[in-house]
């Protein structure tokens, strides 16, 4: 019943009827506040189940996201560890190998200074170069770990050659250290010593004559005890010894041709100078180092005839030298001397020094004075030859007189 209703029915309020009224308005809106707060608790509730179950859905999401990044973790952990060992590895492999190119590098090193160091290479070397190089080869041969008492030995005789005599002397004494019985070497020492002063010229003189009757059957060592005796102008030892080696050996054409030496120094009748030299001549022996025994003795024996004036048989003697051995100088020299000295073929001796001027041998600045001799000489026109102002090459050959 509506207010305005009971207001209008007068002043006085029956409360009997209003009492229950308001209790049930009362009650109705209870209801309805009730009702409300009912549906938005079972709206609540939804709602709060809905978030509870996204929420475990985040969670168990998160846990399997957990769980995934945990693997995936754990799996980074093993790669980190492997990218670790497989890193140390790769390490330990650069160095490794840095070690393997530093011992490539110290090999190729060592194979270069071998190479530096192979005996036959630096003799070689040593002989196609000029003086100093030839020498620094030699002095890296004397300290070849690896040459043979041969190689050591030739080295020597390169150096005595090149007149350098310390030098020579320690690579004989290598050669020696090496093989002790190599007697060529031993001989070769002690002139070497000898020349530097090392040893008295007595006691060279002896030891190495002694030497050379102990190996009479080699020429080399022979040889050069015959030089030590010359080198010191003793031919009283130098005609004992050759005369010792002949008694062994009579037909060693070293013995003899050094003996004529000896007798000619010691003045000796020429008969008996001269008889060594063709007994030298007649022992020449056939083989590879017939033109080596020829030449040799041809030098000496030519000059031998030159001062006795025996100038047909040293003519002979030349032609057979030079048919030994064609470009052996000093006999061209010697045969230009020979015409000069006999006033025989002009043109032959001055074709003779033409040809040793070309050359580059020790005998040509010889040869060029005799050329500049022959300028002045009056008896060139006399067989129609003009005095040389330049020295040309003659290609034709020696004259027919010369042939």
């Amino acid at each position: 019943m509506p207010l305005e209703f009971i207001a209008a029915q007068g002043s006085t309020t029956n409360w009997a009827l209003v009492g229950p009224l308001i209790g049930g308005i009362v009650a109705a809106v209870a209801l309805v506040f009730a009702e409300r707060h009912r549906k938005r608790e079972t709206v609540q509730t939804v709602v709060d189940r809905a978030v509870d179950a996204r929420i475990g859905q985040v969670f168990r999401e998160f846990s399997e996201y957990e769980s995934s990044a945990r693997k995936a973790l754990e799996g980074a952990q093993g790669m980190e560890r492997q990218l670790q060992q497989r890193l140390e590895a790769s390490k330990s492999l650069t160095a490794r190998l840095d070690e393997l190119l530093g011992s490539g590098d110290r090999a190729v090193s060592a194979l270069e200074d071998s190479k530096a160091m192979i005996p036959e290479l630096l003799l070689r070397q040593a002989k196609e170069a000029d003086t100093p190089t030839a020498l620094a080869y030699l002095s890296k041969l004397a300290n070849s770990p690896i040459a043979s008492s041969d190689e050591f030995e030739r080295g020597g005789d390169a150096a005595f050659k090149l007149k350098s005599y310390e030098l020579a002397m320690k690579l004989y004494e290598r050669a020696v250290e090496v093989t002790p019985q190599n007697a060529t070497a031993r001989a070769s020492l002690i002139r070497a010593r000898a020349r530097l002063g090392k040893t008295s010229i007595e006691d060279a003189v002896k030891e190495i004559s002694d030497l050379a009757l102990a190996h009479w059957n080699n020429r080399t060592v022979v040889a050069e005890a015959c030089n030590t005796c010359m080198d010191f102008d003793d031919y009283e030892s130098l005609k004992a010894l050759c005369e010792g080696v002949l008694e062994v050996d009579p037909k060693s054409v070293t013995a003899w041709r050094n003996l004529a030496i000896a007798r000619d120094d010691l003045d000796f009748p020429a008969d008996e100078v001269k008889e060594a030299y063709e007994r030298a001549l007649q022992c020449v022996r056939v083989g590879f180092d017939e033109s080596s025994d020829i030449a040799n003795t041809a030098k000496v024996y030519v000059n031998f005839l030159k001062d006795q004036r025996d100038f047909d048989k040293a003519r002979e003697i030349i032609r057979r030298g030079l048919e030994a051995d064609p470009g052996l100088e000093i006999l061209l020299l010697l045969l230009g001397e020979i015409e000069v000295a006999s006033g025989g073929d002009i043109g032959l001796a001055l074709w003779c020094y033409q040809e040793v001027a070309k050359s580059d041998s020790s005998a040509s600045s010889l040869a060029i004075a005799k050329l500049q001799e022959f300028s002045k000489r009056a008896d060139l026109e006399r067989v129609g030859i003009i005095p040389p102002v330049v020295i040309t090459a003659v290609d034709s050959g020696p004259p027919a007189s010369a042939a």
